[in-house]
């Protein structure tokens, strides 16, 4: 093994003194010269070192190995660089290494400017107009049109708050009250959404017959009107969402702030993100269905059939729902009839001292004993506010496409005729 070592080492230190020794034969007319010398002798010294390495390598200490070593790697990095700046000038004609940097530097320099040039074209194709800072854009905010804006500003993020400010007297409120807020806020937004649905429910189904018989001659847009539910329950659930999340910053913000219990600390709870966002995604559901009566028919060309014909069948099954009981008065009513309680839960009005205690079935007994009238909404309340809500929608939709319509009419006369 070790005449092996021998004979590849000395063969490598052959070729690399061979190579040196060629080199006295090289032009100095060959260009480029520098770095072909460089090349050569690199290579030259490369080969010799390395079947040096090979050679001695039983008997030389680690220190010599690490050092013949790192030459070898310097050498290799050499000899690459050396070759790539050769073909790179041979490839240009360049007659020095000096010459051949200029024109190396002068594309890079050419190359980035397009590039940055384009990147520019990419970020603001339209220049900077959309930002303006000077001295005019400050005198634009004393104007009266801006003042306007700005306080409707304020008072749109008022309205933002007001859910922030709710939830946080909510939360500040003793805890036998938010029980029995929390569970009578919860049953009637269920019972709500549970008539609303089956309301809306009947006029899709009676739109959809009336499209068949052909009394209607527009079709029913079911799917958008889902997707408009679907976007306005997602809003609502994004207010529940942030209401719940601003909370700590109010508790830690409000210096009045005292807490004494556990239960004070309700606010820095997940579960307060649960249930506000459970809240916001009810009261969204409720909004989109009473929106989407007026938007069954938007396909329609005629704006009454369009805005005004089914809100109009949607009064008349809330009008019939309401007499058959499908309303959270009736419904709970119905509950408490086919409930069959121990007929020992007392009345919880006036006596916290139970009312955490009590549990959801409990709370039944309690709608039983105590009459349903006391928590839940009565049907003529409920159906007002949906016939209010119903119409209210309709109304605005209604205005908003008589205002299109005029403005579209108006481009259209504007126009000059041939």
């Amino acid at each position: 093994m070790l005449t092996i070592h021998y004979i590849v080492g000395g063969v490598f230190a052959v070729v690399g003194i061979y190579r040196a020794w060629a080199m006295k034969d090289f032009h100095s007319d060959s260009f480029p010269l520098t770095p072909k010398i460089v090349y050569g002798f690199a290579v030259s010294i490369l080969w010799t070192l390395l079947g040096v390495l090979l050679m001695f390598a039983q008997i030389m200490s680690g220190i010599v190995k690490l050092c013949i070593l790192f030459a070898l790697l310097v050498l290799f990095v050499l000899v690459i660089l050396t070759k790539g700046l050769i073909r790179g000038m041979d490839d240009r004609e360049s007659y020095s290494v000096p010459h051949y940097a200029k024109e190396v530097a002068r594309d890079v320099s050419v190359s980035f400017k397009s590039k940055v040039k384009e990147l520019y074209r990419i970020i603001a194709p339209d220049g900077w107009r959309e930002l303006s800072l000077d001295v005019r854009s400050i005198e634009n905010v004393m104007t009266f049109g801006v003042m306007v804006k700005i306080y409707f500003l304020l008072v749109l993020v008022g309205l933002i708050a007001v859910p922030v400010v709710l939830a946080w007297s909510f939360l500040n409120s003793g805890i036998e009250q938010r029980r029995v807020i929390g569970v009578v806020g919860a049953y009637n937004l269920l019972l709500s959404a549970s008539s609303l649905t089956v309301s809306f429910l009947l006029v899709v189904l009676l739109s959809i017959v009336l499209f068949l018989v052909g009394v209607l001659k527009t079709r029913i847009r079911i799917r958008y009107s889902i997707e408009k539910i679907s976007a306005i329950t997602g809003y609502f659930t994004v207010i529940g969402f942030a209401s719940a999340a601003l909370i700590p910053v109010v508790a830690a913000l409000t210096p009045s702030v005292k807490l004494r219990a556990p239960s004070d600390f309700e606010f820095v709870s997940l579960d307060l993100l649960v249930n506000f966002t459970a809240i916001g995604a009810i009261f969204g559901y409720v909004f989109g269905l009473l929106t989407c009566f007026s938007e069954l028919a938007v396909s329609a060309q005629n704006l009454v059939v369009r805005r005004l014909f089914v809100p109009l069948l949607a009064i008349i099954v809330l009008c019939i729902t309401v007499r058959m009981k499908i309303s959270p008065h009736g419904i709970a009513s119905r509950i408490m009839e086919t409930f069959s309680g121990d007929g020992n839960a007392s009345c919880l009005i006036g006596d916290d001292s139970r009312i955490m205690e009590i549990s959801d079935m409990e709370l039944f007994q309690f709608f039983e004993q105590c009459s349903v009238e006391q928590v839940v909404i009565t049907d003529p309340t409920y159906l007002w506010c949906s016939v209010v809500g119903v119409v209210g929608f309709a109304v605005v939709s209604l205005k908003r496409d008589i205002r299109s319509a005029r403005d579209v009419s108006c481009g259209v006369s504007a126009r000059p005729t041939n």
